[in-house]
């Protein structure tokens, strides 16, 4: 699909804007292998035109988001801004539950 959208000016039958009114609304045929729609334009050709457009405009906005998340963090790691260091020594260690009965569930030597 990506080869189709990339190559599609090379590998359209006919020019995707191009009407024949003669051939309005007609179904498939050697000329128009998926049909014509009511301006008599070649579907295929739309679909393949429609392809490349559809396939990079997300691409652009991808590298665009890529590019600017990138500045964002390269800017916040050079000005030094980030998150705050922690405040205080760290909460100490609990069980997510209590230690059986018996014994704190560690093995003695």
């Amino acid at each position: 699909m990506v080869a189709v959208a990339l190559a599609g000016p090379w590998l359209a039958p006919a020019d995707p804007n191009a009407g024949d009114l003669g051939a309005a609304l007609t179904g498939p045929s050697p000329a128009h292998p998926l049909g014509a729609d009511a301006a008599g334009r070649d579907t295929l050709s739309r679909l393949i035109a429609g392809a490349s457009t559809t396939l990079l405009g997300p691409i652009a906005v991808v590298l665009f988001s890529t590019v600017a998340g990138v500045l964002a963090g390269v800017t916040a790691g050079w000005v030094g801004g980030g998150p705050p260091p922690p405040r205080g020594p760290a909460p100490p260690h609990q069980h997510p539950r209590p230690p059986p009965p018996g014994g704190d569930g560690v093995r003695d030597p």
